[in-house]
C-alpha cells in the first residue's frame, strides 16, 4: 500500500494516511462546507448497486456543483427506477428524493421531474409514527413539501393534497416542538442526528408555510448550539444514546462520522484539517451531511459559530439525566446514564455508548470505549450485537473531572453479560500493565483502566482493536485520565511508570461490596475526589446512588448546561453562551430574519426607535399581531409598522395556519402615545400599551365576547362572558331542603363562590337553571334526580382550579329549540369540557334527526353527528382534564373542522346540508344517552367564526381554564 506523508504542527508528529485520503481545510464555515461538497460531487458510483440514499446525494452534489450533469441525469434515472420499484428505504429515500428535487429543480429535465413525482405518489404517508424519530420526521417533511409543490398531489392511499398537508403538518409541528423543548433522543448520535437536522433544514429552507418554517429554523439553530460543547479541536466527544458505531467502535471525526464531520464544518479552524476517506456507502447515512453543507437560506447563527472560538479548557458539560462530558485541552471523556428506564428500551441499551474517551492524535483511531455485551434486540436474546454498538442495560457509570467509575450486576437469565474494553491497535505510543492498571500513552495524554475482576485478552484477531474481557456477571471498573504535564517527565515509558506509581500511591478503592443485589464501589481518585456509586436496576428510580465528595449527584434537569449553551427542559428559550457568558437567547419559533420580533409579555419594544431603520420589520410568529393602518396586506411574512401611532384605531393583522385575517383594535390615544411603548401579550392574546408605569390592555373590553364581532345565539358559562350581561350565572338547589337560589357573578366576572357555599353549606348543590348570557333561552332541569351537580359535600366541583358542572350519566339540562334556528351548514359550536367518562353520550344536542350534535366521550372521540357523521379519535387526549373543543361548519368554504385546544385536529370537505336545529339540550344526545364528566362553558354561534375570532375565543379560554 502506498502512503503519503503530511508534515505540520500537530503534537510534533508525522501524520500518515492512505493515498485515498483527502486532507481538507478551511478558514470559515462556508469554506469547510464547500471542501466536503467538492469531494462528494466527484464521487463515481454504480447507481444499480449503491445504497439509494447515498446515490441521491452524489447526484445532487453534481447538480449543485455543475459537474458532468449528463452523468448525474443517467444515475438519477436509475436510482428513481429502483425507488419506484420498491428497492429503497422509504423513510430515507422520500426525504432524499424530495430534497434533490427542491435543491436541483432548475437543472432537472422534465422526465426526471415526472419520475420524482411518480415516486412520491407511490408512497403511502398515512402513518402516525415510523420505527424511530427520524423515520417519522423524514417522510412527513417530504410529504408536506410535495403537497406544497403539487396542488393536485395524491399519495398511494388516495389521500388528497389537503388531507396529507393537514396530517403531516400536525406531526411535524409536534416533532419540531419535541426536539426543541424535550431533548431529541438522537442528540449526539454520530449518524442519526444528521438524519434529523437534514429535514429540519429542508423545511426551514423550502416550506412556504411560515408556521413550520419558524419552527424548523429555530429547532435547527438550537441543535447546532447543543453540538458546540461536544466539539474539541477536531474531535466530537459526547455520550450518545444512539451511537450505532457498528464494527469500528469509534465515532470520532477522522472516521468521517456524520456528526464529527459536521461539527468540524461548523466549528473547525484552519489549523484543524479534516481527513476525508470517503463516506460509508454500505449504510449511506453519513452522506446525509450534504443537506447541511450546501449554501442555502438557512445558515448557522453567527453567535453559535463565534461561541466555539472562545472556549477555555477544561470545562464540564452536563445534560439531561446523567449525561456528563469532561473536555480537557487534548482529550474528552463522556459518560451517560439514565436515572430509570425499561431495560428493553432501545435508547437505553440497543445503540448507546455509556463511556467514551477520545484524544488528539496522529492516528485515525483515537478513542477508547468501555462496553458490555448485549443482545441485538429484545426479540433476539441469543444473538449478540455488533462490537461497540450498544451497551448492556445492567451497568451504572459516573464521572467527575476526568475520572470515571462503573459497576454492573447482570441477572442470571440475561444471556450477555461480559465487559470488554476496546484498545485501538495503532493508537498508542506505549502500553504498560502494572499493579492491576493498564496505562496507555497516546502521545497527547495518558489514561489508565482498572477492572476489579480479573481480565483476559481476546486471542481473536480484530481489524482495529485489541479487546480486554472480564467474564463476570457482577463487577466494577475505574478509568483515570491525565494531560501531559510537568508531573510526567522523560520518554513515553518513563511517563507511564511515573503515572502508574502515582496511581498506586494516591488512589484507593475504599469500598467494594458485592454482597447485595445492589453492589457498591467507592473510590478515591488521583485528584483526591471521592466517587461513590451504588448499582440499581434499570427500571428502578434513582434515589441518590451517585455521590461525589459526600454530596449526592443530582439528576440534571437541563437539556444542556455548559460554557456554550444553557436550556432548561421544556423551555422555549435556549441561551447561546460564549465561554459561559450569554450572548444571545434563541426562542422557539423565532423568525429567521434580522427582525424585531413580537415577544411574550415582559419584553417591550420602543416603536419610535424600532423603526428608525427601514430594514426592520415585525415578523409573523404563530398567532402574533401586527399594527398596520396604511398597508393592510404587505407580502408575507413581513409587515412594516407605521411610524406614527396617533390614530383612533389600528387594524390588527393576525397570521394563523390558513391565512392572514384582520381585527380592529380600539385604543386610547394617551396610552398609545406614551413613549411609543407597546407589546403583544401572547398569553392573553391582547395588545398592551405602557401607561403610568404599568401595562394596560388596549382591547376595548376585557370580557371575551366583547372581543368578538360575531354574536353567539347561546352562551353558557360559570364566568361572565360579556360586559353588558347583568343576569345571574346559575340557579342552584341545595340537597338539605331543596331550596333554590340564583348565584350571580362577582364584580370581576367570576362565579360568586362565597355566595354559593353560604347557600349550600356542607351539603350538595345541583343546577336547576344555567342562564343563557346571549338570550332568554336558558337550560333547565326540574326533575331533581336529573340535575347536574356543582357542589358535593360542601366542596365546589372544579377542574384546573375553575368551577364546573358535573354529570354522571344520569343528568341533563334542556332548553327550547334555538330561535332563529342554527343552520347545520354554517355554525360554530364551542365546549370547554373534561375528556373522560363512562358513556358515549353527547354534550350538545341540537336535534334535526338523525341528529345534529357533538360529543366528547370516553373513547376520546370528538363527534360531529349530522349527515356527514364526522368524527375523530384522539387517544392522546383521553382522561387529560379540560380541553377546548370547537366544531366549525362553513358553507362558504364547504368544510367541516374540529379543533382541540386551538389546534386543527381534523378537516374534511362537506356536502351541502340545509337542515336546521329543532331541539336544544346539553349533556345528552338525540337518543337520550347521557354524558359524563365536568363542563364549564358552552357556546353556539349560528355562523362559522372567522379564524381570528375563533383564535381569540379559544386562546382566552385556554388562559382562563389553564389549558395548554
Amino acid at each position: 500500500m502506498k502512503y503519503i506523508f503530511l508534515f505540520f504542527i500537530f503534537f510534533g508528529f508525522r501524520i500518515s494516511y492512505s493515498q485515498n485520503t483527502a486532507v481538507l481545510t478551511g478558514a470559515t464555515y462556508k469554506e469547510r462546507a464547500e471542501a466536503i461538497i467538492s469531494q462528494t460531487s466527484i464521487r463515481v458510483f454504480n447507481a444499480n448497486t449503491i445504497e439509494t440514499r447515498a446515490g441521491f446525494v452524489y447526484c445532487a452534489a453534481r447538480y449543485y456543483k455543475n459537474i458532468d450533469l449528463a452523468y448525474a441525469d443517467s444515475q438519477l434515472n436509475i436510482l428513481l427506477d429502483r425507488a419506484i420499484a420498491g428497492d429503497a428505504d422509504t423513510g430515507f429515500t422520500t426525504f432524499q428524493v424530495m430534497q434533490t428535487y427542491l435543491l436541483c429543480k432548475p437543472k432537472l429535465n422534465n422526465a426526471l421531474k415526472l419520475k420524482i413525482r411518480l415516486f412520491m405518489q407511490s408512497i403511502d404517508f398515512n402513518f402516525e409514527r415510523g420505527y424511530t424519530y427520524n423515520l417519522t420526521l423524514m417522510p412527513h417533511a417530504a410529504a408536506y413539501l410535495a403537497c406544497e409543490e403539487w396542488p393536485d398531489y395524491v399519495d398511494a392511499s388516495g389521500r388528497t393534497h389537503d388531507e396529507i398537508q393537514l396530517f403531516s403538518k400536525r406531526i411535524l409541528a409536534r416533532m419540531l416542538d419535541e426536539a426543541f423543548l424535550l431533548n431529541n433522543q438522537e442528540i449526539d448520535a454520530p449518524i442519526y442526528y444528521m438524519t434529523n437536522l437534514g429535514p429540519f433544514r429542508m423545511l426551514s429552507d423550502h416550506t412556504k408555510d411560515d408556521f413550520l418554517q419558524r419552527k424548523a429554523f429555530s429547532t435547527y439553530q438550537a441543535c447546532l448550539a447543543l453540538i458546540n460543547a461536544g466539539y474539541n479541536k477536531g474531535l466530537y466527544i459526547a455520550n450518545p444514546t444512539r451511537s450505532k458505531s457498528w464494527n469500528n467502535l469509534g465515532d470520532g471525526l477522522k472516521r468521517a462520522s456524520g456528526l464529527g464531520s459536521f461539527a468540524w464544518v461548523l466549528f473547525g479552524t484552519i489549523n484543524e484539517p479534516f481527513y476525508y476517506e470517503g463516506f460509508n456507502e454500505g449504510k449511506g447515512l453519513e452522506v446525509m451531511n450534504f443537506w447541511l453543507y450546501y449554501q442555502g437560506y438557512t445558515q448557522p447563527k453567527a453567535s453559535i459559530i463565534e461561541s466555539s472560538k472562545n472556549k477555555t479548557y477544561p470545562y464540564f458539560k452536563k445534560g439531561l439525566g446523567f449525561k456528563r462530558t469532561y473536555q480537557s485541552l487534548n482529550y474528552g471523556l463522556a459518560n451517560w446514564d439514565t436515572p430509570a428506564g425499561d431495560p428493553n428500551e432501545s435508547y437505553n441499551w440497543k445503540e448507546s455508548k455509556r463511556t467514551y474517551l477520545a484524544w488528539q492524535s496522529d492516528t485515525i483511531d483515537c478513542h477508547f470505549t468501555i462496553s458490555q455485551e448485549n443482545p441485538r434486540r429484545p426479540s433476539e436474546p441469543t444473538i449478540p450485537n455488533c462490537f461497540g454498538c450498544g451497551d448492556n442495560p445492567y451497568q451504572r457509570v459516573m464521572q467527575y473531572k476526568g475520572t470515571a467509575i462503573g459497576i454492573w450486576n447482570v441477572p442470571l437469565d440475561y444471556t450477555f453479560y461480559k465487559l470488554y474494553n476496546a484498545f485501538p491497535k495503532n493508537a498508542f505510543k506505549g502500553i504498560l500493565q502494572k499493579n492491576g492498571w493498564i496505562v496507555c500513552h497516546t502521545g497527547s495524554m495518558m489514561f489508565a483502566i482498572k477492572t476489579i475482576e480479573p481480565y483476559t485478552w481476546d486471542t481473536t484477531s480484530h481489524a482495529i482493536h485489541n479487546l480486554q474481557w472480564v467474564d463476570n456477571r457482577k463487577g466494577g471498573w475505574i478509568l483515570e485520565t491525565t494531560e501531559l504535564s510537568s508531573a510526567w517527565s522523560g520518554d513515553f515509558a518513563s511517563q507511564m511508570n511515573q503515572y502508574v506509581n502515582a496511581l498506586q500511591a494516591n488512589t484507593n478503592i475504599i469500598t467494594i461490596n458485592y454482597s447485595s443485589s445492589n453492589p457498591r464501589l467507592k473510590y478515591k481518585s488521583l485528584q483526591g475526589d471521592i466517587l461513590d456509586i451504588t448499582y440499581f436496576d434499570p427500571n428502578v428510580t434513582y434515589t441518590n446512588q451517585f455521590i461525589i465528595n459526600g454530596v449526592t449527584d443530582s439528576i440534571t434537569s437541563q437539556i444542556t448546561d455548559d460554557i456554550c449553551a444553557y436550556q432548561d427542559y421544556n423551555s422555549n428559550q435556549l441561551q447561546i453562551k460564549s465561554n459561559g457568558v450569554v450572548v444571545e437567547t434563541l426562542i422557539k419559533d423565532q423568525p429567521s430574519q434580522n427582525s424585531i420580533v413580537l415577544q411574550p409579555a415582559g419584553n417591550a419594544l420602543n416603536l419610535s426607535t424600532a423603526i428608525a431603520s427601514p430594514t426592520y420589520h415585525w415578523i409573523v410568529p404563530e398567532g402574533s399581531i401586527f399594527l398596520n393602518n396604511t398597508n393592510p396586506f404587505v407580502a408575507k411574512p413581513k409587515i412594516q409598522l407605521p411610524f406614527n401611532i396617533d390614530v383612533n384605531y389600528y387594524e390588527i393583522k393576525v397570521y394563523v395556519d390558513d391565512g392572514r385575517v384582520s381585527k380592529r383594535l380600539y385604543s386610547n390615544n394617551s396610552v398609545m402615545a406614551e413613549n411609543g411603548f407597546i407589546r403583544f401579550n401572547s398569553t392573553n392574546y391582547e395588545f398592551e400599551g405602557y401607561s403610568n408605569n404599568q401595562w394596560v390592555s388596549l382591547e376595548k373590553n376585557t370580557f371575551v365576547l366583547d372581543k368578538l364581532t360575531t354574536e353567539p345565539i347561546a352562551s353558557f358559562s360559570l364566568r361572565k362572558l360579556r360586559s353588558n350581561y347583568i343576569g345571574p350565572a346559575i340557579k342552584v338547589r341545595r340537597s338539605t331542603d331543596n331550596a333554590i337560589m340564583d348565584i350571580n357573578f362577582t364584580a370581576n366576572g367570576f362565579l360568586d363562590e362565597v355566595a354559593l357555599l353560604n347557600f349550600v353549606g356542607s351539603s350538595n348543590g345541583y343546577i336547576q337553571t344555567w342562564y343563557n348570557q346571549s338570550s332568554s333561552n336558558n337550560l333547565v332541569m326540574n326533575t331533581l334526580t336529573m340535575q347536574p351537580a356543582i357542589v358535593i359535600n360542601g366542596v365546589i366541583i372544579k377542574k384546573n382550579g375553575k368551577p364546573g358542572i358535573f354529570v354522571n350519566g344520569t343528568s341533563r339540562l334542556d332548553g327550547t329549540a334555538l330561535s332563529p334556528p342554527v343552520l347545520i351548514d354554517d355554525c360554530y359550536l364551542n365546549v370547554v369540557k373534561e375528556h373522560t367518562g363512562a358513556t358515549v353520550g353527547g354534550v350538545l344536542d341540537l336535534g334535526s334527526a338523525p341528529g345534529f350534535r357533538f360529543s366528547v366521550n370516553v373513547r376520546s372521540e370528538l363527534v360531529w353527528l349530522n349527515s356527514e357523521n364526522f368524527k375523530i379519535h384522539n387517544p392522546t387526549i383521553a382522561n387529560s382534564g379540560f380541553a377546548i373543543n370547537g366544531f366549525r361548519s362553513s358553507s362558504s368554504e364547504n368544510k367541516l373542522q374540529i379543533y382541540v385546544n386551538g389546534y386543527l385536529a381534523a378537516s374534511k370537505t362537506k356536502a351541502i346540508d340545509t337542515r336546521t336545529s329543532n331541539r336544544f339540550s346539553v349533556f345528552a344526545d338525540a337518543n337520550g344517552i347521557l354524558d359524563y364528566g365536568t363542563t364549564s362553558e358552552i357556546m353556539v354561534f349560528k355562523t362559522a367564526l372567522t379564524n381570528v375570532e375563533r383564535l381569540i375565543l379559544e386562546r382566552n379560554q385556554a388562559k382562563y381554564y389553564n389549558v395548554e
